[in-house]
Formats: C-alpha cells, sequence, structure tokens
C-alpha cells in the first residue's frame, strides 16, 4: 500500500467502520470484513475505496485540504476498480466461500455508492446481493420441499452463529432502511423459529435490544410488503380481504411486541446499561412509526389517512427530543 491507500485503511479501521452498523453492535463491520480483507484482494480493494470516499468526505472540512482530496478520490476510484475486476473470480465461481466473498464486496460497494449520492445504483448493488443471499440460502436448506416453501422469504436468526449469520443481518439491516427511503422490497424476512412466516410471533420476552429491533425489523418489513401489494392494486378496486387480516395481525404484533419490550426493559437496561438511554428512545420510535405504518398500509394513495394519527407522530418527535440527536432512526445502516 501507499501512504494514502495506508490511511484510508486506517481511517476505515478506526472510524468508518465504527460509523456504519449506528448503536447496535455488527460483527460483520467489527470482525468479518477485515478477516475477509486479509484473505481476499476484491474486499480489500473495496475497503480501502470505502475509507478513502469516507476520508475524503472529512477532509473537505479543512482548510487548504483540496489536493489531498483529490488523492483520496484518485484512491478511490483506482482501488474500486481493482475491486470489481477481482470480483470476476468469484462470479465465475459458485461454491458458498466465492459467493460470501461476493456478498461481503457488494455491501462495501453499496456503501461506496451512498457516500457518492449514487443512490440508484447503491438500490441496485442492494437488490443483487439479495438475491444472492437468498440463493445461498436457499441452496443451504437442503430437502427441495423447504426450499419451494420458502420461496423469497428470508429466515433471520436471533443469534449471530456464524458467517452466513452476519451477513444476513447485514443485508436485511440495509434493505430496511431502503425501504424506510422509499425503494420496494420484495423480500419477507422472519424469525428462523417462528414458522409460517405469516405467524410474526413476538416472544414473551427479549434478552438483547439487538433481538428486540430484530423482531421489529421483521414487523415492519412485513407491514412495506402489505403496502406494496395494496399500492399494486389498480384504483378503485376493492381491496382482498386477506390484505385487510394481514393489516388486523400485523397491528396486534406490533401491539404485542410493544407489550413485550416495555416488559423487558428493566432486564435489558441492567444488561446493556451503555447503550439503554440512547437505544430505547430509537425503538420507541420506530414502534409509533410502525403503528403508523400498519394502521395506513392499505390507503396507499390517501394522504388524510395520516391525520388520525397526529398523536403518534408527535410522540415521534419527543422521542426523538430524547435521543438527544444521537444516532436517531437514519443513524445506522446495517
Amino acid at each position: 500500500m501507499n501512504q494514502h491507500e495506508q490511511r484510508a485503511f486506517e481511517y476505515f479501521a478506526h472510524r468508518t467502520s465504527h460509523k456504519l452498523p449506528g448503536l447496535f453492535d455488527s460483527p460483520f463491520w467489527s470482525s468479518l470484513v477485515f478477516q475477509a480483507s486479509a484473505r481476499d484482494p476484491a474486499v480489500l480493494h473495496a475497503l480501502i475505496a470505502l475509507g478513502a470516499i469516507d476520508l475524503g468526505k472529512a477532509t473537505r472540512e479543512l482548510a487548504f485540504a483540496a489536493e489531498r482530496v483529490r488523492g483520496y478520490e484518485r484512491v478511490a476510484l483506482v482501488q474500486y476498480n481493482k475491486a470489481i475486476v477481482s470480483m470476476g473470480v468469484h462470479f465465475k465461481s459458485r461454491d458458498r466461500d466465492a459467493m460470501r466473498v461476493a456478498l461481503i464486496t457488494c455491501m462495501l460497494f453499496i456503501c461506496i455508492e451512498l457516500l457518492r449520492e449514487r443512490f440508484n445504483t447503491a438500490d441496485t448493488h442492494l437488490r443483487n446481493g439479495l438475491k444472492l443471499l437468498s440463493e445461498m440460502r436457499r441452496e443451504g436448506a437442503g430437502e427441495e420441499k423447504e426450499k419451494k416453501e420458502k420461496g423469497r422469504v428470508l429466515l433471520m436468526n436471533t443469534e449471530l452463529e456464524s458467517v452466513d449469520d452476519y451477513l444476513f443481518e447485514a443485508f436485511t439491516r440495509f434493505n430496511i432502511h431502503s425501504s424506510l427511503f422509499g425503494q420496494d422490497t420484495s423480500f419477507l424476512y422472519a424469525i428462523a423459529s417462528d414458522l409460517p412466516s405469516a405467524d410474526h410471533s413476538i416472544p414473551r420476552a427479549f434478552t438483547t435490544f439487538r433481538v428486540a429491533r430484530l423482531y421489529l425489523d421483521t414487523l415492519i418489513n412485513a407491514i412495506y410488503n402489505l403496502a406494496h401489494q395494496a399500492s399494486s392494486t389498480p384504483p378503485g378496486s376493492p381491496l382482498p380481504q386477506h390484505f385487510k387480516q394481514t393489516q388486523s395481525h400485523l397491528q396486534s404484533s406490533v401491539s404485542s411486541w410493544h407489550q413485550t419490550f416495555e416488559s423487558s426493559l428493566p432486564t435489558l437496561t441492567s444488561r446493556q446499561p451503555n447503550i439503554a438511554p440512547i437505544v430505547t428512545p430509537l425503538l420507541r420510535t420506530y414502534h409509533y412509526m410502525s403503528t403508523i405504518l400498519v394502521a395506513t398500509s392499505l390507503s396507499p394513495r390517501d394522504e388524510t389517512a395520516y391525520d388520525a394519527h397526529t398523536p403518534a407522530f408527535a410522540a415521534m418527535i419527543t422521542q426523538g427530543g430524547e435521543e438527544g440527536g444521537v444516532g436517531g432512526v437514519g443513524g445506522e445502516v446495517a
């Protein structure tokens, strides 16, 4: 590595990798991406490119730094191109290790494009990554019948036990945020222990804040899927009855999530006291948002449907104030 590349790598290690997961720990960003970069040039080049772009953005704020910024931009472009070339080997191979490297590199590409404000390209990378992830999960399912039953349902584990789990959490988290910013999602997430996927049952207690967030993520994803289906119905056509049944079930599940979260909160706070003051209002904000989304999910063309939820909007603003501007709904990406 030359001086600029080394600086970009170090910046990623000490700054970028800590910013990306937000308030919740992510083994993908804390360990997996570094392990992969030590073994595979595609990941290393993409990692350096991402660090260079992030460092360049931070350097722009400094006076008399124009030449240094251009240097980091050149590093990012060269390393990004090298990563793309190196990826060719993994696209030719269809073994699971090659697919994992492709997914790790794809996640880095998504972040690169987001920082470059090329949002459509980032979304394309995300869609391709989700398709590859779904394919890898189906191949790992074993029985052909099980593959057919799962279809486009991706099963989430509440405990991170493998490299595949790290990848899965990172991509699904990104897709949730993509949905929040208006991108349609065609994948449905379900907790692995809660089959069938449409059940969305909530446990009696959450063991960690991450698990609480994971269950709420699956509900938000299901709500967006329902809203997308409703918006795809021709104007003036009656909605299928099962849409209303799904909405009612999701409303019940969102309410159950809130009850479980509040009852689990004393235990969660004692176990994770450092993040509790920030994570608690954040998850409550997500809950208020979920109640609004599910209540209006079958009225995609009626803006007046939101008028009845002014108290929930006000509660979101109040919770946002309690967060103190740290993290926030958009403060984490994976």
